[in-house]
C-alpha cells in the first residue's frame, strides 16, 4: 500500500463482497471505498457510486480492484469507458471480455448488463453531483436561504401542543393534581399560570418528566430545524414551546425541571435526530427513494412532515460534510446480576433480551473535515430491554456545541470545547437523568500501526432527577444542580478486535431543587469487549452497572446497586471499529 501511495496513488476502491482493505490502508494516507458489488448481481446504484468517485478530480489517481482485476473490475471501467469517454457499448464489452485481462466468460450476465443499462438515465444518475450542484449538496443553507421560513414552525409548534393536549384531555379524562385536571385548560388557566403561580418543580412519573418532556422538545425543535432555522435559532424556538406548554397545555404550575428537560435536552435530543434523519436522506448521494424518505421520517417526525407537507420548498438534505462516523447495533441476552436493593430486587426478571445502538459522528481526524456548527460532533447511545414493564433502559447524548480541533505529532487528534449532553438512564431499581453543559475534549491516538485509542474526557454541570423507580421510599424523587463528569475510553485493535470503557459520575446536589439538604452520589459503568468474526459480524460480551449512594442528615445512607452482564450479536457500520486514518495526508 505504501508503494500505491509512492506512486501518486491516492484512492482505492475495493469491488470485494468478502475482504476488506481497511487494515492495510488504514494508517499509510490512503482513501479507501468499500463498495461491496456481487458479479452474479450488478446493481445500478454500486456502479453509479463508483463512478462517482471516479469523476471526482480530487479523489485522483484510482486504483480499482476486485479478487481478480477483471469481472467486476471490468464492468466498472466498460460502464466509465461509456459514460464519461463516449464508446459504444460494443467497443466498452469488447475491450472488458477480449482486452486481455482475464474476463471469465461464465459472466455473461456481465455482458448482458452493459449491454442493456439505458445510457442516458444512466448518465442523469452519475453526473447529478457534478451538473446540478444545487440538487448534489441538496443542503439547507448556513445562515439564511430562500427556503428559510420563522413562520412556519412558529404555527407548526402551537398546532402540536394543541393537538398533544386534546390527546392528553382524551388518555388521561380523569387525571387531577392540585384539586384541577391536568389537561382541562383554558384562557383561565394560562392566565394563572402566566401571572399568579410560581415556578417549582413537579413530581410527575420519571419516564414522563425526563424521556416523554424531552422527546416533545425534539418535536419543537426538530420542525424549526427542518424549516431551515439554524441550531440556535431552533433551540430558541424549543424553549418557547416548552414555556407554551407550560402556561396553556396542563393547569399545574409551571416547573423549571419540565422547561429545561423539554426545551434545552429537548433540544440535544432534537439535533442529533434531525442530522441522523438527513444522514439517512444522503445516503450514498442518491436522490433519496421512499425508502430513505420514510426512515428519515421515522427518526425524526417533523423532518418527514416538513418535507411531505411543503414538497420542494424543505427537500433539501442538510449537508453533514461526510463527517468519520462509527456505528454499530447489538442484540442478545443479558443476566441481571449484582442487585443490591431489597424492595426492588423480587420483580426483576433475571434473564432479558437486550437491544443496543450507538452511532459516533463526526470523530476527530478525518482530513477536511471542520466543526464548525453546533453538532458537528455528538455521541448517541440507546439501550432497549425485552421487558414490557421497562423497556427503556438508557438514552445518552453529547454533541460539541462549540469548539476546535487540534493536533499533537502525527498520530493524535482531537477537538476541545463547550459540549451539551443530556443523559436519561433507567436500570431497574433507580433512574437518573441530566441535561448538562461541559468542558471537554473527544480524540484519537494512533498507539501503533493498527491500534488506535478513541475518548472523550469530559466535566461539567447540569440539572438531574433521580428517584426509585416503585416509588416506595418517601421523597425518593429528587431534583438539583449536579456537577457530573465522563470518562469514555476505546481500544481498536485493528479490523479484528474493540475494548471499550464508559464511566459517568453524577454529583447531585439540593441547589435548585426540592429539597437542599439532600445529596446523592450515582456512577454508570460500561465496558465490553467485541470480535469481529466475518465481514461487519462480531460478537461480544459486555458488562453494565449503576451505583447510587443517597441519604438525609437525619438518617443513613442507602446504597442501591445494579448490573447486567450480556452476550451479544453485533453489526458494525461500514465503517468497521471507525478508526480514522489521517497519517500521511498532510501534504494532499
Amino acid at each position: 500500500m505504501n508503494n500505491l501511495k509512492n506512486i501518486g496513488v491516492k484512492t482505492i476502491i475495493n469491488l470485494r463482497a468478502f475482504h476488506s482493505d481497511k487494515d492495510e490502508t488504514g494508517n499509510t494516507g490512503l482513501f479507501n471505498e468499500e463498495i461491496s458489488v456481487n458479479t452474479w448481481y450488478i446493481k445500478d446504484k454500486d456502479v453509479i457510486r463508483v463512478l462517482r468517485i471516479v469523476l471526482k478530480k480530487q479523489n485522483g489517481p484510482i486504483l480499482i480492484h476486485c479478487q481478480h482485476g477483471a469481472d467486476r473490475t471490468g464492468i466498472m471501467i466498460a460502464m466509465y469507458r461509456i459514460v464519461e469517454q463516449g464508446w459504444s457499448k460494443d467497443e466498452a464489452i469488447r475491450e472488458m471480455v477480449d482486452g486481455g485481462y482475464g474476463f471469465h466468460s461464465i459472466w455473461s450476465n456481465a455482458i448482458d448488463y452493459v449491454k442493456n443499462v439505458d445510457i442516458e438515465k444512466f448518465k442523469d444518475e452519475v453526473t447529478w453531483l457534478q451538473e446540478k450542484p444545487v440538487q448534489a449538496t441538496k443542503s439547507l443553507p448556513r445562515d439564511i436561504g430562500s427556503a428559510k421560513s420563522y413562520l412556519i414552525p412558529a404555527l407548526e409548534i402551537p398546532t402540536f401542543l394543541f393537538l398533544l393536549n386534546m390527546f392528553d384531555r382524551l388518555a388521561y379524562p380523569n387525571e387531577v393534581e392540585h384539586g384541577e385536571k391536568t389537561f382541562s385548560t383554558n384562557l383561565s388557566t394560562f392566565w394563572n399560570n402566566l401571572v399568579h403561580r410560581s415556578w417549582g418543580v413537579d413530581h410527575d412519573t420519571f419516564s414522563v418528566n425526563q424521556f416523554a418532556h424531552p422527546y416533545q422538545g425534539s418535536m419543537h425543535h426538530g420542525f424549526a430545524r427542518s424549516a431551515g432555522l439554524n441550531y440556535w435559532e431552533s433551540l430558541f424556538y424549543a424553549n418557547v414551546g416548552s414555556f407554551l406548554w407550560e402556561m396553556c397545555g396542563e393547569t399545574t404550575p409551571p416547573s423549571i425541571n419540565d422547561q429545561i428537560a423539554t426545551g434545552t435536552g429537548g433540544s440535544f435530543l432534537g439535533e442529533v435526530l434531525f442530522r441522523m434523519a438527513n444522514l439517512a436522506l444522503e445516503g450514498d448521494g442518491d436522490k433519496p427513494d421512499i425508502l430513505h424518505e420514510f426512515g428519515a421520517a421515522i427518526i425524526s417526525p417533523p423532518t418527514g412532515i416538513n418535507r411531505f407537507v411543503f414538497g420542494e420548498r424543505f427537500k433539501s438534505v442538510f449537508p453533514s460534510h461526510h463527517p468519520a462516523t462509527f456505528y454499530s447495533m447489538q442484540f442478545g441476552t443479558g443476566l441481571n446480576t449484582g442487585l443490591n436493593d431489597e424492595e426492588s430486587s423480587s420483580t426483576i426478571n433475571r434473564y432479558e433480551a437486550i437491544m443496543y445502538f450507538s452511532m459516533a459522528y463526526g470523530l476527530p481526524g478525518k482530513p477536511g473535515y471542520r466543526y464548525e456548527r453546533p453538532f458537528d460532533y455528538f455521541d448517541f447511545e440507546f439501550t432497549g430491554r425485552g421487558n414490557s414493564d421497562h423497556p427503556l433502559d438508557s438514552i445518552m447524548i453529547r454533541g460539541l456545541l462549540f469548539g476546535s480541533d487540534y493536533a499533537v505529532g502525527s498520530s493524535y487528534r482531537g477537538i476541545w470545547g463547550l459540549y451539551g449532553g443530556y443523559d436519561y438512564i433507567s436500570p431497574h431499581i433507580f433512574p437518573v437523568s441530566n441535561t448538562a453543559v461541559s468542558i471537554g475534549t473527544t480524540f484519537q491516538w494512533w498507539l501503533s500501526q493498527t491500534i488506535a485509542l478513541q475518548g472523550s474526557v469530559l466535566g461539567g454541570v447540569g440539572y438531574a432527577a433521580t428517584g426509585n423507580i416503585n416509588e416506595v421510599r418517601q421523597n425518593d424523587y429528587h431534583y438539583g444542580i449536579t456537577p457530573q463528569g465522563l470518562l469514555a475510553l476505546r481500544l481498536i485493535l485493528g479490523d479484528r478486535a474493540m475494548l471499550d470503557f464508559t464511566g459517568r459520575a453524577y454529583r447531585l446536589t439540593g441547589l435548585g431543587g426540592d429539597d437542599k439538604e439532600r445529596a446523592e452520589s450515582i456512577d454508570h459503568l460500561k465496558m465490553g469487549f467485541t470480535v469481529r468474526i466475518y465481514d461487519r459480524h462480531a460478537l461480544g460480551i459486555q458488562y453494565i452497572t449503576s451505583i447510587r449512594e443517597h441519604g438525609y442528615p437525619d438518617r443513613s445512607n442507602s446504597h442501591q446497586t445494579v448490573g447486567t452482564v450480556s452476550l451479544v450479536y453485533t453489526w458494525l457500520g461500514n465503517a468497521r471499529f471507525g478508526a480514522v486514518g489521517w497519517r500521511g495526508t498532510e501534504d494532499q
